[in-house]
Protein backbone atom coordinates (compact mmCIF):
# COMPACT_ATOMS: atom_id res chain seq x y z
CA UNK A 1 0.00 0.00 0.00
CA UNK A 2 1.27 3.42 -0.78
CA UNK A 3 2.50 5.38 1.95
CA UNK A 4 2.50 8.90 2.50
CA UNK A 5 5.65 10.89 2.46
CA UNK A 6 3.99 14.31 4.90
CA UNK A 7 1.17 14.83 6.32
CA UNK A 8 -0.42 17.42 4.86
CA UNK A 9 -3.56 18.99 3.04
CA UNK A 10 -2.47 21.51 1.37
CA UNK A 11 -0.20 22.19 -2.17
CA UNK A 12 1.34 24.99 -4.03
CA UNK A 13 1.83 24.07 -7.91
CA UNK A 14 2.18 27.52 -9.46
CA UNK A 15 3.77 31.29 -8.30
CA UNK A 16 2.82 34.11 -9.40
CA UNK A 17 5.26 37.44 -9.22
CA UNK A 18 4.75 40.71 -10.28
CA UNK A 19 8.39 40.86 -11.96
CA UNK A 20 11.56 38.98 -11.83
CA UNK A 21 13.11 38.73 -8.49
CA UNK A 22 10.41 40.16 -7.26
CA UNK A 23 8.38 38.07 -3.47
CA UNK A 24 5.36 35.87 -4.62
CA UNK A 25 2.15 37.53 -5.45
CA UNK A 26 0.24 34.55 -5.61
CA UNK A 27 -0.06 31.04 -5.29
CA UNK A 28 -2.19 27.98 -6.84
CA UNK A 29 -3.85 25.88 -4.25
CA UNK A 30 -4.71 22.65 -4.15
CA UNK A 31 -6.64 20.51 -1.47
CA UNK A 32 -5.38 16.85 -0.90
CA UNK A 33 -8.88 15.24 -1.66
CA UNK A 34 -7.28 10.98 -1.31
CA UNK A 35 -4.67 9.15 -1.70
CA UNK A 36 -2.74 11.29 -4.21
CA UNK A 37 -5.52 12.95 -5.17
CA UNK A 38 -6.04 16.20 -5.46
CA UNK A 39 -8.36 19.34 -5.81
CA UNK A 40 -7.79 22.58 -7.14
CA UNK A 41 -8.90 25.46 -5.24
CA UNK A 42 -7.67 28.32 -7.00
CA UNK A 43 -5.41 31.37 -6.62
CA UNK A 44 -4.46 32.87 -3.15
CA UNK A 45 -2.07 35.46 -1.96
CA UNK A 46 0.98 34.66 -0.21
CA UNK A 47 -0.21 36.63 3.02
CA UNK A 48 -2.76 33.86 3.03
CA UNK A 49 -0.52 31.08 3.08
CA UNK A 50 1.96 33.02 5.27
CA UNK A 51 -0.97 33.09 7.73
CA UNK A 52 -2.56 29.60 7.18
CA UNK A 53 1.64 28.31 7.92
CA UNK A 54 1.61 30.39 10.62
CA UNK A 55 -1.71 29.16 12.50
CA UNK A 56 0.04 25.35 11.76
CA UNK A 57 -1.64 24.27 8.44
CA UNK A 58 0.69 22.58 6.18
CA UNK A 59 1.55 23.46 2.55
CA UNK A 60 4.12 21.38 0.13
CA UNK A 61 4.99 21.86 -2.93
CA UNK A 62 3.82 20.10 -5.81
CA UNK A 63 5.29 19.61 -8.96
CA UNK A 64 3.97 18.58 -12.74
CA UNK A 65 4.29 15.30 -14.06
CA UNK A 66 4.15 15.95 -17.17
CA UNK A 67 4.55 12.17 -18.52
CA UNK A 68 1.67 10.83 -16.25
CA UNK A 69 0.02 14.00 -16.58
CA UNK A 70 -0.42 14.13 -12.13
CA UNK A 71 1.06 16.41 -9.50
CA UNK A 72 4.10 14.74 -7.36
CA UNK A 73 4.34 15.56 -3.81
CA UNK A 74 7.58 18.04 -3.44
CA UNK A 75 8.84 19.46 -0.10
CA UNK A 76 7.31 20.91 2.84
CA UNK A 77 6.91 25.20 3.00
CA UNK A 78 8.15 27.22 5.62
CA UNK A 79 7.95 30.70 6.79
CA UNK A 80 11.15 32.06 7.03
CA UNK A 81 11.54 35.54 9.60
CA UNK A 82 13.96 37.86 8.55
CA UNK A 83 14.45 41.49 9.66
CA UNK A 84 13.09 42.59 6.10
CA UNK A 85 10.03 40.66 6.13
CA UNK A 86 8.83 36.60 6.01
CA UNK A 87 9.46 34.84 3.22
CA UNK A 88 8.09 31.22 1.42
CA UNK A 89 11.19 28.56 1.49
CA UNK A 90 11.05 24.91 0.73
CA UNK A 91 14.49 25.14 3.08
CA UNK A 92 15.55 26.81 6.40
CA UNK A 93 18.45 29.33 5.43
CA UNK A 94 17.80 32.54 6.68
CA UNK A 95 17.80 34.04 2.80
CA UNK A 96 15.70 37.30 2.14
CA UNK A 97 13.57 35.76 -0.80
CA UNK A 98 10.69 33.37 -1.63
CA UNK A 99 12.05 29.97 -2.78
CA UNK A 100 9.29 27.46 -3.19
CA UNK A 101 12.21 24.92 -4.95
CA UNK A 102 11.41 24.15 -8.46
CA UNK A 103 7.36 24.86 -8.95
CA UNK A 104 6.50 26.64 -12.11
CA UNK A 105 6.73 30.81 -12.07
CA UNK A 106 4.69 32.94 -13.94
CA UNK A 107 6.39 36.65 -14.09
CA UNK A 108 3.84 39.78 -14.52
CA UNK A 109 1.13 38.40 -12.29
CA UNK A 110 -2.23 39.72 -11.74
CA UNK A 111 -3.59 40.53 -8.66
CA UNK A 112 -6.76 39.35 -6.66
CA UNK A 113 -8.15 40.26 -3.56
CA UNK A 114 -7.43 39.01 -0.37
CA UNK A 115 -10.03 37.23 1.52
Amino acid sequence: MFKQKYNHCYGVSRARRDYEGAPIGQLLVWKQSGSQRWKKLGWRSRQQIVRALEEGVTYITLLPDTVWLRLIEGAPIHVIVTESGKFLRTDFAQVEGDDLAHIPQQIGARRIRSH
